[in-house]
């Protein structure tokens, strides 16, 4: 679509710049077309629950090629781009969730503070 072409084009290069995760990648490719995450998940057969999940950086679990194959057709990113991002989300959940079991609940607001 020509149109998704012209609204993100910006938004690939702030990906490489801020190197954006997967979830802020499709909430700052939704907001700047203006679509609501239901219609997302209309388009793409994703959840909706698991969109806003991701989006958040709350979505615990793995991603279907299938899944990826559809954000990347709806969104017109390349597949490698999603992929290697979702990978990179994943591992990222599961260092997190390892350290959580770890760590006290004070020692990770802390941890969660510095990362912003």
């Amino acid at each position: 679509m020509k149109y998704f072409d012209e609204i993100l084009k910006d938004l690939s290069k702030e990906i490489k710049e801020k190197d954006m995760d997967l979830g802020q990648i499709l909430y700052e490719a939704r907001l700047r077309l203006g679509i609501f995450q239901y219609r997302v998940a209309d388009f793409t057969g994703i959840s909706s629950i698991k969109l806003k999940k991701l989006e958040n950086n709350r979505f615990i679990g793995s991603f279907k090629d299938e899944e990826l194959e559809r954000i990347s057709n709806f969104y017109e990113f390349p597949l490698e781009m999603i992929k290697k991002k979702a990978k990179e989300y994943t591992e990222a959940r599961r260092i997190k969730t390892k350290a959580q079991r770890y760590f006290s609940h004070e020692t990770m607001q802390c941890l969660q503070k510095a990362e912003r």
